[in-house]
């Protein structure tokens, strides 16, 4: 007698102590053998004692060298989560969030979110002054950037939609911004005009040098009569005249018994017509017979017969 045993796989008699931690990486059966302790009836590792899987109604994981229930899922093959049916889920959703092989949570459940970071469970965080510039979506609770005219505000406050109000969002130098009445369109005036105004609505400031649109001083545009022409000014706009040089007649328009206004006989300013003025208010300032300056087409005001700033 040897004391030894048949081996079933190798047919060669064994020593049954031969097999263990030293020298298997899998599991020693039942008649001392090394076996790589994948199988189902033959389930271990690390040179111990083999499990029948199979007998206990389990499988044996190859990975691990252990017997389970079937649902493979876990640590060692999934980098997200496992669902209750053992299949292994990517762990990034609301309703199945892990990692690691760890169970699936339902953040859902609770009104809480999936982190796509730390594929963790989180609640969210109120929209507020703290943590927004801008301002706060009422319906979504998401912070948006509050330049929007529909979604308009600043410092966390709840957005509004300027255009329920005829408004514009106009953007404010510490983030987000605020609903603002949108301005008219501001009239053609003598404030703002220096050639002339069309009789439109909203009225236009142009050159006035044209014949159908001739005038000056952000006054009524007007066509001038056949023969005439527009002639150009040098305070700004045209004058409808006949004369073929296209200017002002030598004498101003006035008698030629009557002096032409100019410094010696006009304290205040001359007027285009060659009349004398007192030269004080903002549409002719002057004096000592120069010509007549608008000060409001330079947004000036008249000051001791000069234009200057209001």
């Amino acid at each position: 007698m040897l004391g030894l045993t048949c081996d079933p796989y190798s047919y060669t008699c064994t020593d049954t102590q031969d097999c263990g931690p030293w020298n298997c990486g899998g599991c020693c059966d039942a008649y001392g053998s090394c076996n790589w302790g994948g199988d189902d009836w033959a389930c271990g590792y690390g040179g111990y004692g083999c499990s029948d899987c199979w007998g206990m109604g389990l499988t044996c994981d190859p990975n691990q060298g252990v017997c389970t229930s079937g649902q493979d899922c876990g640590p060692w093959n999934c980098d997200g989560c496992c669902d209750p049916w053992g299949t292994c889920d990517w762990g990034g959703s609301d309703w199945a969030c892990g990692v690691k092989g760890q169970a699936c949570q339902d953040c859902s459940a609770y009104g809480g979110y999936c982190d796509p970071m730390s594929l963790s469970c989180s609640v969210p965080v109120a929209c507020g002054p703290g943590n927004c510039y801008g301002c706060c979506d009422p319906y979504s609770n998401e912070c948006r950037t509050g330049w929007d005219s529909w979604a308009c505000g600043t410092s966390g406050q709840v957005c509004q939609d300027c255009n329920l109000g005829a408004a514009m969002c106009q953007a404010s130098p510490i983030g987000g911004g605020q609903c603002v009445n949108v301005p008219p369109p501001q009239d053609c005036g003598p404030w703002n005009c220096a050639g002339c105004c069309t009789n439109t609505y909203p009225s236009q400031c142009v050159e006035g040098l044209d014949s159908w649109q001739c005038g000056s001083g952000g006054q009524m545009c007007s066509s001038c009569y056949p023969g005439e022409t527009c002639a150009w000014q040098p305070w700004g706009g045209g004058v409808c005249t006949s004369y073929p040089d296209g200017g002002l007649p030598p004498d101003g328009g006035v008698p030629d018994a009557m002096p032409v206004c100019g410094p010696w006989n006009c304290e205040g300013c001359c007027t285009p017509a060659g009349q004398c003025r007192p030269g004080l208010s903002n549409q002719r300032c002057g004096r000592s017979g120069e010509v007549c300056e608008n000060c409001a087409v330079q947004n000036l005001v008249c000051v001791d017969g000069d234009c200057g700033s209001p």
